[in-house]
């Protein structure tokens, strides 16, 4: 009886739902609403522009709470955003992993915390991405100077 309980539990675990987009969007929205964000932070927001404001301190914490990836005592579950990774246009987990455990980013604000670490994430993106374009711009422009030359 103790192995079913057991073995029902671990299922039950690692099935965990991964997040869809039409997930990310509900809970985008009922943010917005339990928040009262306005049109024009919200706009901001579909623009991945994120002011230092305690509306979107909020409002970061509201949407990974709500998606169980944040919580108000361990803060961002690194496994199942790593899982999610995919749905939540993240690339690197090291990435993610540092900015995760960084102690710079914790705050006693709850709100805070959840948007300094995220914040983290999106810029440690922006430079991977950097670093990808110039590698493959610069591979791109060597193969282009090949084919002249031929």
């Amino acid at each position: 009886m103790k192995f079913f309980l057991i073995f029902s539990l671990l299922i039950i675990i690692s099935s965990a739902q991964l997040i869809t987009k039409t997930d990310i969007s509900r809970v985008r929205n009922e943010c917005i609403k339990d928040l009262d964000i306005s049109e024009e932070l919200s706009k901001q927001f579909d623009h991945s522009k994120y002011p230092d404001d305690p509306k979107t301190h909020c409002f970061i914490r509201c949407q990974f709470s709500k998606l169980n990836l944040f919580d108000d005592v361990n803060g961002y579950n690194y496994d199942l955003m790593v899982k999610n990774s995919q749905s939540l246009d993240f690339g690197n987990s090291n990435d993610l992993k540092k900015c995760i455990e960084n102690r710079d980013n914790h705050d006693v604000d709850k709100c805070k915390w959840a948007y300094k670490t995220y914040i983290c994430i999106l810029k440690s993106q922006e430079e991977e991405s950097l670093i990808f374009n110039y590698f493959f711009m610069k591979n791109f422009l060597q193969k282009m100077a090949k084919f002249a030359i031929l």
